[in-house]
């Protein structure tokens, strides 16, 4: 019974179009997990959570939710015309702990998803998890999550979680009907959105842990939202180091360090996410098997065949998230300053701008929540540079051809020079964005003479691979900043 869930529908739009699709019969009934209720906390005779005095118990409560008391469910749902804040329209899910419906607010008639939990059904264990994702999407402020509406604990038993609705259903549902077949640009503006909902999680010291294609829930309008946070944890520390030990999630989405029951951290979502990259790329997943044991060797060998058909780029980005090595794989914002994925930013930022379903306070968000990111990624960079580990540059530069001077942007990091086409430029057909040029093979970087009479100002990078690479810049003081940045470089690879 997935947060935010909703009814399978045609592929929505990506990228472009903004078309109303055909609804259908929704199919939804995975792992039921709302509540707010925690064994550390107990509950008023009003309705009300309150925190147990445990500092640990006290830790889980909520402190931003929106929590309405209500002496009845009928006070809070009912059928139409009954008076009830919501009106139960159809249900659309049902666990082993409680049912999920869509609702209509009787106010203002916006549908949600409204998760009825049984609270006497419920373990303690389950209660705590229930309680951690009312805290989780509390604490969330981003258009690629399930957004938290309220929640409330009715007669005595039962906790009702009231979150956005999604209206084109789960990713894993769409993919498993046949109505999802992705270009690579469309599962590209799709998958930038995850990373930046994964992004804003990590950056809050939560896990979400159960990262899988059911839990990913679409849009008419071409937005996804990760939701069901049932297994998600908040930490007081970081969770970049390893930090958990629990054996959670689905299968086919758990990372390598979770089979070997070793700890793990943020880098286990990554690897749940780069298998849905695959499934947005392929419609398959990469490991599959008829048992668990089986699964569990195939994903602890690692090998996988990624199709040939995607770009070289996409190709690279599956295989630095799928990676065995949790140190070596990609975090959700090593992911984003991927030129690749700051390509998709710019194509997701002009596909909701250009979109005239998507209202203005969504678009509001989506910009907030990509400047945010872009921010904390200039701020990561800034603390590499001040700690004297890394040298960072990038820009638009021109790079010399036969028929003359082409635009491109250069990125100077991770030990490489990054040659690529400008963000939100289209590549052609079957050629590659970028091109890499690491600086073990880079001899020197040098200004070479003055403006070349077009008003550019060259240097050339020579290597011992190939000819001088010949690049140039608007002024002066770009194409010298340039060449210092890379004899620092240099000096440090």
């Amino acid at each position: 019974m997935g947060a935010g869930a909703g009814k399978e529908g045609e592929r929505p739009p990506v990228g472009g179009g903004d078309k109303d699709n055909t609804q259908q019969a929704p199919n939804k009934s995975p792992r039921a997990a709302a509540a707010a209720k925690d064994e550390g906390h107990t509950t008023t005779a009003a309705g009300v959570v309150a925190p147990n005095p445990n500092p640990a118990a006290a830790a889980l409560t909520p402190q931003v939710t929106t929590l309405i008391p209500h002496a009845s469910m009928e006070e809070l749902l009912g059928a139409a015309g009954s008076g009830a804040k919501y009106i139960k329209k159809e249900m659309i899910g049902k666990g082993a702990f409680g049912e999920a419906f869509i609702v209509e607010r009787s106010a203002d008639k916006r549908e949600f998803v409204a998760k009825l939990m049984d609270l006497r059904s419920m373990s303690p264990k389950d209660k705590r998890y229930a309680q951690t994702e009312i805290l989780c999407l509390a604490h969330s402020d981003h258009f690629a999550i399930v957004h938290y509406i309220e929640h409330c604990v009715v007669d005595e038993d039962t906790v009702v979680i009231v979150m956005e609705f999604a209206d084109h259903g789960d990713l894993y549902n769409n993919i498993r009907k046949g109505s999802l077949a992705l270009s690579e640009r469309e599962a590209g503006v799709y998958f930038v959105q995850l990373l930046l909902a994964l992004d804003h999680i990590h950056r809050r010291r939560m896990i979400h842990r159960d990262i899988k294609s059911a839990n990913v829930f679409m849009t008419s309008k071409g937005l996804l939202k990760l939701g069901d946070f049932g297994f998600s944890q908040k930490y007081d520390q970081t969770v970049s180091n390893p930090i958990a030990t629990t054996f959670l999630g689905t299968p086919y989405y758990l990372a390598p360090e979770m089979w070997d029951g070793k700890r793990y951290g943020k880098k286990a979502d990554m690897w749940a996410v780069g298998i849905v990259l695959f499934e947005l790329l392929t419609t398959k997943r990469p490991f599959v098997a008829s048992n668990m044991t089986d699964l569990r060797t195939k994903v602890l060998a690692g090998g996988f065949t990624v199709p040939d058909t995607l770009s070289r780029d996409m190709q690279d980005l599956v295989k630095r998230i799928l990676t065995l090595d949790p140190a070596k794989r990609l975090s959700a914002q090593d992911a984003l300053r991927t030129p690749l994925m700051q390509h998709y930013l710019v194509l997701l930022d002009r596909h909701v701008e250009e979109s005239a379903s998507i209202e203005s306070e969504v678009k509001a968000l989506v910009k907030k929540n990509i400047e945010d990111a872009q921010t904390a990624i200039k701020e990561t960079i800034a603390g590499e540079e001040a700690d004297g580990t890394a040298v960072h540059h990038e820009g638009t530069v021109y790079k010399e051809s036969e028929s003359g001077w082409k635009e491109r942007y250069l990125i100077l990091g991770e030990g490489k020079l990054t040659l690529t086409l400008a963000k939100g430029k289209e590549a052609a057909a079957k050629s590659d964005r970028s091109k890499e040029i690491h600086l073990d093979t880079v001899l020197s970087a040098v200004p070479v003479g003055g403006s070349d009479g077009s008003s550019k100002w060259v240097f050339a990078i020579s290597t011992t691979t190939s000819a001088a690479i010949v690049m140039a810049c608007k002024n002066q003081s770009e194409r010298d900043e340039w060449v210092t940045k890379i004899l620092q470089a240099l000096e440090m690879n």
